[in-house]
């Protein structure tokens, strides 16, 4: 058995504060009053030579926009210096100027990305505050008086602080953004609160420094990077060597991302398909009971992890905070990785989005999308998918057969012919929604007319998602394309405002699609 160390000698024991049953909360007898200071840089903010060509300059570019976090990403390095000692020296990453963004970090039609980019847009001037948050600021006790105090603090370079993602012009085609853009600093000023104590407890200090010097507990946070190269699947890493840390997070990023590539952004985190994590230390494992994840959407196992994540946090009992990481979004990212990896989806899939947040305007046709019915922040519900041929046509998929909620029904309603489907195909209590969406985009993509991808799911309904369920795996390793199941083009449209197709439609070709479940 395992004995608990104290990190210091000198620390008294002490109880948690759900365990003081027989006291209460100390009442402030010290403090007279507290100011904040408002302290200039004591060098130039800009010291960069660089030439401007005048020739490829706009200031009203919109398609450019900074990285969440924006304030405190801007310091790549701080240094303090206190009387002269360099005591903490420290790489961070905190929020400023963030606007939650969805899903795919990356799009120019991201709804973070483009409120950011409006505080800049038109050479505007964007003021943004945030906490130089180092070891030393995150306790409680205050700085001795009359001690010489200096930030030093290293910016990060422009292309790790800009996102220029590719944009959709006029015309509907993708277009890389290679402009080159400068940040500027016009002015930075340091606040600082200073407080005044009583004089009697000023000169109580006093003395009791002539004997033993001032303690500041410390909960020191450390950052540390290890590169994963292609086609490594397990990691075993020496984290720590010392003291046992309180919370260990681990993240996953692209390695363009970390790097500093404009076109990604280096909080677009991934949960990277990991099948299980765990921590050794003392003997002991942690978490105890191993977790086995899977994000393939065959059998999604991750709750218990999307639980202790808010757990570790210590926002599992709080009402007012939050990381903005839903359950949802927590698995959203493996649907769209095998939609834009699939041949016929990856260049007409725009993405994955709660029902409240399905784009307004899309020029590029033909596209396709998957949809959650629950809102953003929520749980989820459940997934339905739209694929769009024209401005003028566009089909909705529901395994289930249900009417498209209100959100929906208004992105729907931009188009003048719309196909719902009525036939409820997935068992009510399965979780194939997702699957039977990857299926039938896939088939409308290849050019499988709508009517027979419905005629044949209706046909298998009895296994169909036992079919489903295996055909998605085999789309994914093989890409294999469902050929057999291509028709002659027909216009399956009528002239009406909606065409509902249901069960009464009549199939020309429908044993195929059980022939390739016999293959699987």
């Amino acid at each position: 058995m395992s004995v608990i160390k104290k990190i210091d000698k000198d620390s008294v024991e002490g109880l948690e504060g759900s365990l003081s049953l027989f006291s209460l909360p100390p009442t402030n007898v010290a403090i007279n009053k507290t100011n904040v200071r408002e302290l200039l840089p004591l060098s130039a903010l800009n010291q960069t030579g660089e030439w401007v060509a005048l020739s490829d300059t706009d200031a009203n570019d919109k398609h450019v926009g900074v990285i969440q976090n924006f304030g405190s990403s801007f310091v790549r390095s701080l240094k303090v210096n206190i009387s002269g000692i360099e005591e903490i020296r420290k790489a961070f990453h905190e929020a400023s100027c963030y606007y939650p963004d969805d899903d795919d970090q990356n799009s120019a039609t991201n709804p973070g990305f483009t409120a950011r980019a409006a505080r800049f847009s038109g050479s505007k001037q964007c003021e943004t505050m945030v906490k130089l948050n180092f070891d030393l600021a995150r306790q409680n006790a205050l700085m001795l008086n009359n001690q010489d105090v200096i930030f030093t603090i290293h910016r990060n370079n422009d292309s790790f602080l800009l996102l220029t993602p590719p944009y959709k012009k006029p015309d509907g085609t993708l277009q890389e953004n290679k402009k080159e853009y400068r940040i500027r600093v016009h002015d930075m000023r340091l606040y600082v609160r200073t407080v005044d104590v009583t004089p009697s407890l000023n000169l109580a200090i006093s003395r009791q420094l002539e004997s033993t010097s001032a303690k500041y507990p410390l909960r020191k946070i450390e950052m540390r990077s290890i590169f994963l190269g292609t086609g490594r699947t397990e990691l075993a890493h020496n984290v720590f060597t010392s003291t046992l840390p309180r919370r260990l997070i681990c993240t996953f990023v692209s390695t363009d991302a970390y790097s500093g590539n404009r076109k990604t952004s280096p909080y677009k985190f991934e949960h990277a398909n990991v099948r299980s994590i765990s921590v050794e230390a003392n003997g002991q494992t942690f978490p105890s009971t191993p977790y086995l994840l899977s994000f393939d959407g065959a059998q999604p196992r991750f709750v218990r992890a999307f639980v202790d994540m808010y757990a570790g946090l210590g926002l599992d009992d709080s009402d007012t905070k939050t990381v903005s990481i839903g359950m949802q979004r927590f698995l959203n990212a493996q649907l769209e990785i095998i939609l834009k990896k699939l041949r016929p989806t990856k260049n007409k899939f725009i993405g994955v989005f709660p029902s409240d947040r399905i784009p307004k305007r899309v020029s590029k046709f033909p596209h396709c999308m998957v949809v959650n019915t629950g809102k953003e922040g929520t749980r989820g519900e459940h997934w339905v998918a739209c694929y769009a041929s024209s401005h003028r046509r566009v089909e909705y998929f529901d395994s289930l057969g249900e009417q498209p909620n209100p959100d929906l029904a208004s992105y729907l309603n931009t188009f003048k012919e719309v196909l719902v489907t009525k036939d409820q195909i997935q068992l009510p209590t399965s979780d194939t929604c997702g699957h039977f969406c990857i299926y039938f985009l896939t088939s409308r993509c290849s050019g499988v007319p709508y009517c027979h991808v419905i005629d044949t799911l209706r046909k298998t309904r009895s296994m169909a998602d036992y079919l489903v369920k295996c055909c998605v795996p085999l789309l994914l390793h093989s890409e294999l394309i469902n050929v057999d199941l291509t028709v002659d083009n027909q216009n399956y449209f009528d002239s009406g405002k909606y065409r509902t197709f249901s069960k009464d439609a009549t199939a020309q070709h429908a044993s195929e699609f059980d022939q390739m479940g016999k293959r699987q």
